[in-house]
């Protein structure tokens, strides 16, 4: 493989809202999720993934004033919050994206809104930052 990427889930704040309860049809969500991460382990493209816990156990640490200020829970700017993350090691970004696009369109319990692709910035690699 040549450039490993980051897959960054993003869903928005509300998809949070009593995700727990969501027990039907979330056991299709995840049998997808195991399939996509058993293919990709098969070919040799999956470096990690994780789901990441609820957004309000987030602590943000912010410097201001020359100080570093800590808050409970994530930014309130009300922007998306990562839910998770793949590491994937393809041949290319399009590939990277073709992975991304799979699970941006399933259609499942939960299924995030948006998926960022990013390299990984490697100081052997050449890549551009």
């Amino acid at each position: 493989m040549d450039m490993r990427y980051m897959l960054l889930v993003k869903t928005p704040p509300s998809a949070w809202e009593g995700w727990e309860t969501l027990v039907d049809g979330f056991e299709r969500t995840i049998e997808f999720m195991d399939k996509l991460n058993a293919e990709l382990a098969e070919t040799g493209e999956l470096i990690d993934v994780a789901g990441l816990a609820d957004p309000t156990l987030a602590r943000t640490l912010r410097k201001q004033d020359d100080m570093v200020v800590i808050t409970d829970g994530p930014s309130v700017d009300g922007s998306d919050v990562i839910g998770g993350y793949w590491v994937v090691d393809c041949d290319n970004f399009d590939r990277a994206s073709e992975i991304a696009a799979r699970v941006v369109g399933f259609d499942g319990v939960n299924s995030p809104d948006a998926i960022e692709v990013r390299p990984i910035m490697d100081a052997n690699s050449g890549q551009e930052m």
